[in-house]
């Protein structure tokens, strides 16, 4: 992923929006912005021209930090899975419509940030580097929290049948990686390495 067009001048967020010109990117409803060519790599201030729009999808450019979302006071999903983001921060200016945040293929340890959403219902942040328990501990300050994709990150991998298990004894109704927590996911449907298949909602 670090190698993304890398041949490439990568770009902020006001060139791709200038291409989007179907409508004025204030009345858009969603957009997407995902896989730009030259990628994308800064979340700016151009963002806030976006006070409509209630679907953000930024996936696979170079982003490697969460920002610009001041002004967009209706957005509830955030696409930003297959980029290089650190760390979660940033969404205290959605904090309060905020439904789904979509964040597979990065490079995150830590939870506790996405905790003042406490709307959100989805969390996609499999294939991330979530290695310690206490970070998934830390979900339970989210009381509509019923979707969650941890897959591909080092407590998976390292749990290995007490995976499930270990979620859902902290978080006992919740959906994970796309089956309820009560349900065996099969063998061969688990991935392994940063390039498989579920759960990474590229848009």
């Amino acid at each position: 992923r670090e190698d993304l067009n890398s041949n490439v001048e990568a770009q902020g967020c006001d060139q791709s929006l200038g291409r989007k010109n179907q409508k004025p990117a204030g009345e858009a409803t969603e957009m997407k912005l995902y896989y730009q060519n030259p990628p994308i790599e800064k979340m700016d201030s151009s963002l806030a021209v976006l006070k409509n729009c209630r679907h953000l999808s930024l996936s696979t450019n170079r982003i490697d930090k969460i920002a610009g979302l001041q002004g967009l006071e209706r957005l509830e999903i955030l696409s930003l899975g297959r980029n290089l983001i650190k760390k979660i921060e940033g969404l205290e200016f959605v904090a309060s419509t905020l439904k789904q945040l979509w964040l597979s293929y990065n490079n995150i340890d830590k939870l506790g940030p996405v905790c003042c959403c406490l709307g959100l219902t989805t969390l996609y942040i499999s294939h991330n580097n979530i290695d310690k328990w206490a970070e998934v501990d830390r979900l339970v300050a989210l009381p509509n929290l019923t979707d969650l994709s941890l897959i591909g990150n080092p407590i998976e991998i390292n749990a290995g049948p007490a995976y499930r298990s270990e979620v859902g004894r902290r978080l006992p109704n919740i959906r994970l990686d796309g089956l309820r927590i009560d349900q065996e996911q099969p063998a061969a449907a688990r991935p392994r390495g940063r390039r498989g298949g579920c759960h990474c909602h590229r848009n």
